[in-house]
């Protein structure tokens, strides 16, 4: 069998699809790093690009980082740059977006950005969502691409799959009638969701959400900043750790995987 090394990024696809690995990546404030997981095991990791990254999003085989000098779009050489400038915020939907520190919210169509809107303090961004200080936004499309308040305040992050919101005061759920649901007290960090599992992180709690019912998710120890779904779930903490709750654990035996990165200020995770 050849080392990981030695074979091309196709010939690597195509070994860790027989293996059933999936590549997450996670931006922190000495780059953007790699780690590939297999069944309930969290192998091989690396730097891929030096740089302070703010935030990184991944849906659909694309990849969007970012940093404090401008967003990058991963591809199979590597990352490229965009030309937007700093950012503190992307996502990957249906149109890929970012913000700037300016407060500016832009979507990038064939290679060039095209402003949307504007919204002071933007915390994150997920599919259509746009959390920021004055509330939850989402990019509506009509003769072009806007952005619409959709109530709340404070709010920390998003996930479109739900929608959920999490807020300074709570976590809240849509309730398909245009308005909120509080489903969990306290202040709400992060959530994520992919529609059929959803965590989110309350007074520094990690909860996982299992037939309807919000519960302790018995997380290690440790401040969880961001958590991204394939095979099993993905979590990563401020300090570097990696956490994976699989699906099916080769020796049946359940309960988190871990493994440290050796990475400073963490923000997040994604798997494109």
């Amino acid at each position: 069998m050849p080392d990981d090394d030695d074979i091309s990024l196709s010939e690597k696809r195509v070994y860790e699809a027989r293996r059933e690995a999936t590549r997450a990546y996670v931006a922190s404030g000495v780059g953007v790093a790699h780690f590939d997981a297999s069944d309930d095991q969290i192998g091989r990791f690396g730097l891929d690009r030096q740089c302070v990254a703010r935030d990184v999003a991944g849906a659909d085989d694309r990849l969007l980082v970012a940093t404090d000098e401008d967003v990058l779009v991963g591809s199979e050489d590597g990352f490229e740059s965009t030309g937007f400038g700093p950012a503190v915020a992307v996502g990957v939907g249906e149109v890929l977006l970012a913000a700037g520190p300016d407060g500016r919210v832009a979507r990038l169509t064939d290679g060039a950005w095209e402003t949307v809107g504007q919204v002071d303090d933007v915390r994150a961004i997920d599919g259509d969502l746009v959390a920021a200080a004055e509330g939850v936004y989402q990019a509506e499309r009509a003769d072009g691409l806007d952005l619409s308040h959709d109530g709340l305040e404070d709010v920390r992050d998003v996930a479109a799959a739900g929608p959920l919101v999490a807020t300074d005061s709570g976590l809240s759920a849509g309730d398909g009638d245009g308005g909120w649901d509080r489903v969990l007290e306290g202040r709400a960090t992060v959530v994520a969701s992919d529609g059929e599992h959803a965590h989110a992180v309350v007074d520094g709690t990690l909860f996982e959400r299992v037939d309807g019912t919000w519960r302790d998710a018995d997380a290690p120890a440790g401040t969880v900043v961001g958590v991204a779904y394939d095979r099993g779930t993905f979590a990563v903490t401020d300090d570097g750790r990696v956490l994976l709750d699989p699906e099916t654990a080769k020796d049946g035996s359940p309960g988190w995987r871990t493994r440290s990165l050796g990475l400073t200020d963490v923000v997040g995770v994604a798997i494109p």
